[in-house]
């Protein structure tokens, strides 16, 4: 699916055969998708690689010089429900494991990370029972 949504001008044609034009395009490449409404033209399409090729098809078989303007992601996704993620990592005497809880946020609110480590942190446990002081640095979060 088309991840950008990008409008459409034509410089030397009316609204309506660009939007002809764009159809035929759409019904050759169904991945592509052609909206008209509120008198505005639109194209999802994965981006101006894609906007460029629309654009040199659209002048050489339709002789139709087409301008792609503003551009806005078509969806974004989010989580109905807290979910808890897991990972492992255990190369070469090493061991790592990540709990991760995603948890949806309010409407518009972005993107926020809060790291918490549980009270016993194994890194610390681990230099503790060792010979060596710890030193106040580790790679692990805690």
């Amino acid at each position: 699916m088309p991840a950008l949504t990008f409008g459409v001008t034509a410089e030397n044609a009316e609204l309506y055969a660009l939007h002809e034009a764009l159809r035929t395009l759409e019904n050759e490449d169904p991945a592509l998708g052609v909206t008209l409404a509120d008198g505005r033209l639109r194209v999802q399409c994965m981006g101006p690689v894609q906007t460029e090729i629309l654009e040199q098809a659209l002048w050489e078989r339709f002789g139709i010089r087409a301008a792609f303007g503003d551009c806005r992601v078509s969806y974004r996704e989010t989580i109905a429900a807290p979910v808890v993620g897991y990972g492992h990592y255990e190369p070469l005497r090493h061991y790592a494991e990540v709990h991760l809880l995603l948890e949806p946020g309010a409407r518009g609110s972005g993107l926020r990370l809060r790291p918490a480590c549980p009270p016993m942190c194994w890194t610390r446990t681990i230099r503790a029972r060792s010979s060596r002081p710890c030193s106040g640095t580790t790679t692990a979060a805690c």
